[in-house]
């Protein structure tokens, strides 16, 4: 992705965040971001339906994943919001995807069914 946002780059330093980006270089896997928050429908329809679909799970296994509340954990969300000049991630739920050396690779935002969301995530392995 153009312009994409290097995470080395960002200073966030929640100890969860660090770690899966840690796991990612040493297992050489790709980092995939979920930006959600509990009171969010579409959040809700898409960790209840899209993530749960058998060929996302699949295709995740190839991933670190986290689930990051922009709610609860402010900081990540804070950091990785000022990638594009913003004080914050603004829409939820957005997705991040990034390489194992921490270059982003791709973002959206909103619902995604399963069938188009596992095309986005094999295209980015």
């Amino acid at each position: 992705m153009p312009g994409g946002v290097d995470y080395n780059a960002l200073d966030v330093k929640d100890a969860k965040v660090v770690q899966t980006f840690k796991a990612a270089r040493e297992n050489d896997r790709n980092v995939l971001v979920i930006f959600d928050a509990v009171w969010c429908g579409v959040c809700r329809k898409f960790n209840g339906q899209t993530m749960k679909d058998p060929q996302v799970r699949k295709t995740l296994a190839e991933y670190e994943v986290i689930n990051i509340d922009v709610d609860k954990f402010p900081e990540p969300t804070n950091a990785f919001g000022k990638r594009r000049n913003l004080s914050r991630i603004e829409s939820v739920p957005t997705i991040m995807i990034f390489s194992s050396e921490g270059i982003q690779t791709d973002e959206f935002t909103g619902f995604y069914n399963g069938k188009r969301f596992n095309r986005i995530l094999k295209r980015n392995l």
